[in-house]
């Protein structure tokens, strides 16, 4: 395996809520500007070779050189692990597969613009209509916030024929299934007569029960792999996914497993939570539900499921590492996983794993950034009228004496 090249830059495309494209969704954003977006190229294909910029990171790739946008995969393998290049070259072929060959899009990622009806803690209006209002008032006291004032949609006359060589479809948002051009995306999709050879991934933030119409349209393709992103339950999951509803978001989960049943050969229903300092104590309450919830209603539990890696690191308040005690947490997260064996299983495993890793980054926490962590949260509590010391005890147990003497910035 070569230590610099990556498929991405030859096969697919990452299109941002306003049209704005990117290699891969973690490419540095401050080290790629393209000088068009989407709508001003004709084609999916005629984007990838068009593209300046692009085509001046396959030519680094092909010349052994590495590519600073690509910094975060190479320092995962640099401390002995894997990365995402690695897992995408096993996807999809190394240097000698795409070596004097044109570029083709057949794996696309696209975050079908910002529109959602959620307004979770770990994201912002960049990628989340919900965020605006409040965007708007804490702007004037964090720098970080305030990145949108307005829906962003990707501006596109799509064509059936672009699809012909995509054989695999991401769709995150946002909440995509809720966009109101969702539908007729998929309908084009179909109207290329290749979606029965298409696998598509669609993140959804289970803040509805899908309705026969949608899932009918789901049917048309070859496999279906639905990613519910849940960050809790009950009081927890409504506090950080602010504005979802708890009864709801249980009675989405049961319908896609139910879905899965009645698709059992190309559905696959995964979990997607986002982990930060809010959901750490969680954790083991979270997958357990899951994980309870397919015992009892999936027909088949046995049956693989992924569940994602995302152990979240912006804003840094938020990230994990900094929390001041953690050998207690740490020790039960061990236990933990050590309970869950099912081959079937694995990546609810290597999630937990992961999150160990990232707890030990910093052994000693980082008090600033639980400060700041504080001053953010007392505000948009106050924003929202949520109340963070109700619904994370525990977790306020940990910073209690910065919470009860650090005041929010909004008067």
């Amino acid at each position: 395996m070569t230590k610099t090249f990556c498929p991405l830059p030859f096969n697919h495309l990452y299109i941002n809520p306003d049209g704005g494209l990117k290699p891969c969704c973690r490419f540095k954003t401050s080290d790629y500007v393209d000088e068009k977006q989407l709508k001003d190229y004709d084609t999916l294909d005629d984007t990838l070779r068009s593209s300046v910029r692009l085509q001046d990171i396959r030519k680094s790739m092909l010349a052994g050189e590495e590519v600073s946008g690509c910094s975060a995969c190479y320092k995962e393998e640099n401390s002995g692990g894997s990365s995402m290049r690695t897992g995408e070259i096993n996807t999809w072929g190394d240097y000698d597969d795409y070596v004097g060959k044109d570029p083709v899009v057949t794996n696309l990622e696209i975050t079908f613009g910002n529109y959602c009806n959620l307004a979770c803690r770990t994201c912002g209006s960049g990628l989340s209509t919900s965020w605006i209002k409040d965007e708007k008032i804490l702007s004037k006291h964090y720098y970080d916030r305030g990145m949108a004032e307005q829906r962003h949609n990707v501006s596109k006359e799509w064509k059936p024929e672009e699809f012909l060589n995509v054989v695999k479809l991401k769709i995150t948002g946002g909440e995509p299934m809720l966009h109101p051009d969702f539908l007729s995306f998929l309908d084009m999709i179909i109207a290329s007569g290749v979606s029965d050879k298409m696998t598509v991934e669609i993140f959804t933030n289970s803040s509805f029960v899908p309705k026969n119409h949608l899932l009918e349209r789901l049917n048309k393709f070859k496999r279906i792999g639905i990613w519910l992103s849940i960050d809790g339950t009950h009081d927890v999951q409504e506090y950080i996914r602010h504005n979802s509803k708890w009864d709801i978001v249980e009675q989405s989960a049961i319908r896609w497993l139910q879905y899965e049943n009645d698709n059992p050969d190309n559905v696959q229903i995964n979990f997607a939570p986002t982990i930060s300092v809010y959901n750490i104590f969680n954790l083991k309450e979270m997958i357990t539900w899951f994980l309870d919830l397919r015992e009892k209603f999936s027909n088949k539990p046995e049956h693989f499921t992924n569940c994602s890696w995302n152990v979240t690191t912006f804003p840094s308040n938020i990230d994990i590492k900094n929390l001041l005690i953690k050998d207690e947490l740490i020790s039960k997260l061990t236990e933990f996983k050590e309970t869950i064996t099912g081959i079937n299983l694995k990546s609810y495993k290597l999630l937990i794993e992961k999150v160990i890793d990232r707890l030990n980054v910093l052994p000693l926490g980082d008090e600033r950034e639980i400060v700041a962590f504080t001053r953010f949260n007392k505000d948009l509590d106050k924003l929202r009228k949520q109340d963070f010391i109700t619904t994370f005890p525990e977790l306020y147990s940990q910073v209690q004496k910065i919470w009860d003497n650090v005041d929010g910035k909004l008067k």
